[in-house]
């Protein structure tokens, strides 16, 4: 059967503080991860720093549309904890994404769910 699209929820545990709170790293990062699973960006990113009033949450939320949909992110600053997820309708290398984020916030471990979209609507968890 026909997929529609695919989305990879990655979380990065125990990053490198300094590289989650750099918005120039965080930048680069995501250049870098969209050119790794060969995706074309559309338009400028969007990162802001949210949340300061609370620092269990605070941290940049990065956000970069891609011609087939989009690529986001919340990095934790207090857990040193990011949280990435990719969405396309076209195929990509899931490996190739986690591989972008190690390189740039070497994290020791990682969760990972990647799930599939179908024309139909349903869901399909691999």
């Amino acid at each position: 059967m026909e997929t529609w699209g695919k989305l990879a929820v990655i979380n990065l545990v125990d990053c490198i503080p300094e590289t989650i709170k750099n918005e120039k790293h965080i930048l680069a990062w995501g250049s870098y991860l969209i050119d790794a699973i060969d995706m074309k960006a559309y338009g400028e990113p969007f990162i802001k720093r949210f949340a300061l009033h609370d620092p269990k949450v605070a941290g940049y939320t990065y956000f970069q549309a891609i011609e087939t949909s989009h690529i986001c992110a919340h990095f934790s600053e207090e857990s040193n904890t990011t949280f990435v997820n990719i969405f396309s309708c076209k195929d990509y290398d899931v490996e190739q994404a986690i591989n972008a984020c190690h390189k740039f916030f070497g994290f020791k471990s990682y969760k990972i769910e990647v799930s599939t979209m179908m024309p139909n609507g349903d869901i399909l968890q691999k």
